[in-house]
Parts: C-alpha cells; sequence; structure tokens
C-alpha cells in the first residue's frame, strides 16, 4: 500500500527524454516571409503523430498543416505550413521519445511584424502548451497501472517458475493456483486498462479519450503501443499453455518449453517499451535488462509463493525441499541482478556526479538502499535460524543432508531446515522475514516505477544548458551546446515582452568561475541579427560552476544587467 501512495504522490509526467536540439524557425525569430516548413531536430529518435506538431496563431487558433514526415534517421521532424500573414505564431509540439515516454514543449516566431495580444508571447506559448500538458488523474492512473500490472506478471511467471523448479507438489495447493490464476486476471485486465490509458496519457488527452478507436488506433501504430498490445495477446498465450501445466502432475518438456518461450515473450514486452531502446549499446542493454528483470521476476514471485503457501504447509514433511532449492534459485537471481543493475547504472547514469545532481541519480540510490535492506534482513534471517535449529556448524558433517542447506545463502528462506518436530516454529520466523523481505521488494518496484518515468541521468546532465532570464523588461534566451569543457557554442537572443526580438545596441558577455578564482572572461560574440549574437569558438577550459555575465545597451545611457549560473559538465 506505501509504494502505490508513493507513485500516486510521485507520479508525474515523464521527464524529457529526448532533447530538442533545433527548430526552423528559430525561438523569437522574426521573418520578413512565413516558412513553408517547421522543423524540430532532437538528439534521437523519436516518433511523432500523437499530438505532433500544432501551429497556432496569436489568439490560440490552429492552422491546419500538413502531416509530420520524418529524416535523418528519425531524429528530425517537418511538417508543412500554409502562407502566413504577419503576426506572431505559437509551434507546439509533442513527440514520443525512443523509450516511449511523451515529450513537449513550445516556442514562438513572428512574420512582418508580432501582433499585439493580451499577453507575453513567452506566456502566449506556455498557455496553449498548458491546455495539451494532458490529464494529472490520467497520467497518475497511468502510473499505478503499470505499477500493478508488472507485479502480478511477477507473481504469475515467478510462481510458475517456483512450481516447476522447486515445488512440483505445489499444483495440489490450492492457495497457489489461486495466487497464480488471480495474478494472471489482474495482469490480464491490467494490460487492456494500460493500453487505453496509455493513448491518452501519450497523446494528452482526458479519461473519455481513453475509448475512442481513432486515439486507441493511433497509440497502437507506436512502438511501445505494440508492445503493450503484444503483451494482452501473450498472456492469452501464457494462459493456454499455463492453466493445463497447473492440472498436472507431471511436467511435461514441450509444455514447460513453449512455456518458457512465452514468459521471456512477456517479460520483453517490459524491456522493449523502456529505456533499454535509447541510448548506447542497446543490443546488450536489451539483452542484460531482459536477463535483470528476468531475475527480479524468479526471485520475487518465489517469495511470495514462499510467504502464502510453502510456510503454511499443510505436510510440513515439503517444507525443506522447497525452500532448499528456492535458496539456490534465489542466490543465482541475486548474482544476475547484482550484475545486470551494475551495467545498467553505468549506462543510465555515467558518473558518480550524474548520481547526486539528477533525478534518474536519486532515485536509483535509493533503490540500491532498499536492495541492500533485503540482503541484511536475509542475512539476518538465515544466522536467527540457525541459531534457532541450533548446532555448530564445526560440527557438522559435510556428508549429511543438512550441509548443503545450511550453507550461506543470500535470501532468507535459504537458512537451514532441520528434520525435527520443530518445522512450524521455523516456518513462522522464515514467514516473518519473507513478509518484511517483500515489503522492501515492493518499496523497490514503486522506486523501478518512478525511474522509468525519469529521464535517464546521462541524458539530464548531457542535455544543452538552456535557460531565459528575465531582466526589466527584456528576455534573454540563453543557449549553451554541449555545455561541457572543451568547445562550444553559445547562443544569446534578446526579445521584448511582445515577443519581438530586442535590437539592443551592445551586447557585452563575460565568464567567470568564482571557486577556481577565475575572473571574468570576455566572450567574444559575432551579431547574426537583430537581438540575436552568437560565439562559435567559445572554450571553456575545464568543468565546474561557471558565472555568466550580460551587460546590454538598450540606449546611449541605458544599461540591463542579468546574469546565470551554468554547470559545465567534464
Amino acid at each position: 500500500m506505501t509504494a502505490v501512495i508513493a507513485v500516486l504522490i510521485l507520479a508525474a509526467p515523464a521527464g524529457a527524454h529526448a532533447v530538442l536540439l533545433q527548430t526552423s524557425p528559430a525561438a523569437g525569430q522574426t521573418y520578413p516571409s512565413g516558412p513553408k516548413v517547421v522543423t524540430l531536430l532532437f538528439d534521437e529518435n523519436v516518433q511523432v503523430g500523437l499530438g505532433g506538431i500544432r501551429l497556432l496563431d496569436s489568439k490560440g487558433n490552429r492552422i491546419d498543416t500538413a502531416k509530420p514526415s520524418q529524416s535523418n534517421g528519425g531524429k528530425e521532424v517537418s511538417v508543412g505550413v500554409p502562407g502566413l500573414k504577419d503576426g506572431t505564431y505559437v509551434v507546439t509540439w509533442r513527440v514520443i521519445s525512443a523509450d516511449g515516454h511523451p515529450v513537449q514543449n513550445a516556442f514562438t516566431f513572428s512574420v512582418g511584424r508580432a501582433t499585439a495580444v493580451g499577453q507575453t508571447a513567452t506566456q502566449l506559448a506556455n498557455s496553449l502548451l498548458a491546455k495539451q500538458a494532458g490529464s494529472k488523474p490520467v497520467g497518475i492512473t497511468y502510473g499505478v497501472l503499470r505499477f500493478v500490472e508488472f507485479v502480478s506478471v511477477a507473481i504469475m511467471l515467478g510462481g510458475f517458475a517456483f512450481l516447476v523448479l522447486c515445488w512440483p507438489n505445489g499444483r495440489r495447493s490450492r492457495t497457489t493456483l489461486r495466487l497464480i490464476r488471480g495474478s494472471w486476471v489482474v495482469a490480464f485486465v491490467g494490460s487492456i486498462a494500460t493500453v487505453l490509458i496509455a493513448s491518452s496519457y501519450t497523446a494528452a488527452l482526458k479519461f473519455a479519450d481513453s475509448f475512442k478507436w481513432s486515439v486507441v488506433h493511433d497509440y497502437v501504430d507506436t512502438h511501445v503501443g505494440r508492445m503493450l498490445a503484444l503483451r494482452v495477446v501473450v498472456l492469452i498465450v501464457v494462459a493456454l499453455v499455463g492453466w493445463p501445466f497447473l492440472k498436472r502432475a507431471k511436467n511435461d518438456a514441450l509444455q514447460l518449453a513453449v512455456g518458457g518461450v512465452a514468459g521471456l515473450a512477456l517479460i520483453a514486452t517490459f524491456t522493449l517499451a523502456g529505456h533499454a531502446r535509447s541510448g548506447f549499446q542497446i543490443p546488450l542493454a536489451i539483452v542484460t535488462d531482459l536477463a535483470h528483470v528476468t531475475a527480479f521476476t524468479l526471485w520475487f514471485g518465489g517469495l511470495i509463493v514462499m510467504m502464502v503457501a510453502v510456510l503454511r504447509p499443510d505436510d510440513p514433511s515439503e517444507l525443506e525441499p522447497a525452500v532448499s532449492r528456492f535458496s539456490a534459485l534465489a542466490l543465482g537471481a541475486v548474482v544476475v541482478l547484482t550484475g545486470t543493475g551494475v551495467y545498467q547504472g553505468w549506462r543510465q547514469v555515467g558518473s558518480f556526479g550524474a548520481l547526486k545532481s539528477t533525478t534518474y541519480g536519486r532515485l536509483l540510490l535509493v533503490k540500491i538502499a532498499l536492495v541492500a535492506v533485503v540482503v541484511i534482513v536475509a542475512a539476518t534471517s538465515r544466522d536467527t535460524v540457525r541459531n534457532r535449529l541450533g548446532g555448530d556448524d564445526d560440527d557438522d558433517d559435510d556428508d549429511t543432508p543438512d550441509a548443503e542447506v545450511r550453507a550461506p545463502l543470500p535470501v532468507g528462506p535459504g537458512a537451514a531446515l532441520a528434520v525435527d518436530d520443530d518445522r512450524a516454529g521455523v516456518a513462522r520466523r522464515l514467514r516473518i522475514s519473507v513478509a518484511i523481505e517483500v515489503v522492501f521488494l515492493v518499496a523497490v518496484l514503486a522506486t523501478t516505477a518512478l525511474l522509468v518515468d525519469a529521464a535517464p541521468a546521462r541524458t539530464a546532465i548531457n542535455a544543452p544548458f538552456s535557460q531565459t532570464i528575465e531582466a526589466q523588461g527584456i528576455n534573454f534566451e540563453v543557449l549553451l551546446v554541449p555545455a561541457r569543457s572543451g568547445p562550444n557554442d553559445l547562443h544569446v537572443t534578446a526579445t521584448k515582452e511582445s515577443g519581438l526580438l530586442d535590437n539592443v545596441l551592445q551586447l557585452n558577455l563575460t565568464l567567470s568561475n568564482p571557486e577556481k578564482n577565475v575572473a571574468p572572461i570576455a566572450v567574444k560574440l559575432i551579431k547574426l541579427g537583430p537581438g540575436h549574437y552568437t560565439s562559435n569558438a567559445l572554450t571553456i577550459p575545464f568543468s565546474g560552476t561557471w558565472q555568466l555575465q550580460i551587460k546590454a545597451l538598450v540606449t546611449q545611457i541605458d544599461e540591463v544587467d542579468a546574469s546565470a549560473t551554468i554547470h559545465v559538465r567534464s
């Protein structure tokens, strides 16, 4: 429940995973005649269609544009526009990143001269963008559905694996059968609901639009939409294969092979709809993510079956073999989780600095801490059970049956179980330990759900520096690319509140680093046009926190000062 509440409280629109690098027409510029095409260039391939690119006039009226087209490997999106009259225009855009998250923003440009409106151009853009930002309840519902969906799939697949690998006689347990079948029902209904809600979420629409065929059809036509629709189909296959398996007393090799493939396909629908599809080393990332999710599913699903069925045995003699087999399985799962988790952390974060300075990094630290708690609880449980059973490790004979099950294992259920009359007491202690592990693993799942919505740390920390600085009626739009030590491109555009470029008489910029006692360094600027200045060969010697100071001479005697703090990466 706590995990669900956390998702409810913290659920928000996903962070910007794809980064907009350039627009044509340029933001804030004024052109003598209207452009024929609006083009957006991103740092990765995107999908467009749901929301797409919209062109609006100064009154917020939408102007019909051509169907979006893509080039440059899907990184560049363009729409043809009709002839435009003089005035101010707003471009709002909403695209889907490679990892399935919608990204949106807006910018303005003018033709001839700006149109007088009751608000600034920036306010107009923000107002129009807010109207297509989507419904907060839809976003929260989508986040909760994904969380519930993965929990139910993990219990179902992990439960199946537990019966096959650890507890074949568990198919006689009504509790276990109800658990697995119930989790399938939740997963199936949840998957259908996720497709519907995700359609509205991605298109920034309301709940009622989730049931419109045109909206759902457009969403399923995207990569992530196809993965979610495929999940529903694979769940049906899992049911067709799994239901007969639960009724049989013995395993069927062909049935197990088909079920294993179907289970991996089901997990793959999560992997192929997430961060593994974006960034670098994509093939390796997909394989490791698939292994990571599979290992977690085996561990988590097995613990759930342990808690609700195995540790409440009708026949106490079955307790020891099921627990010892699961201990070996859990050990392998922990090893795989650790190895793949380290790789994924490096791939998505890249540096220790990003762990502290990005939302993704901080959430990852929370996840690591939660997993560490699970391991500590399991180790404590192992020691407690060993002491409860009595005996000294030095007196153990390696040839005895108990020697193997008393070996140190990473999870609570791996503690030694003696064949004596005290199985019920041991089961109670293990049940408490496993329950604690499950609680923390659910918290891990909740944190993972938030990680999925957060922009990967590498993306966030490598994004160009972009900031609008307001000072005495002038907006200075600063863009520094790539905002790293070494060569950079700097653009500074001065605009009035009306959205028109402000043709300042003179613009002077300096960069300083007080932390390293670096005095202000003058930045050599080239004037590209009214209010638009650039420095194409700006070299920042080292990383750190730099201060950008702007001095704009607006009249012969009036000067406007502005400043910004820029975090330069190495």
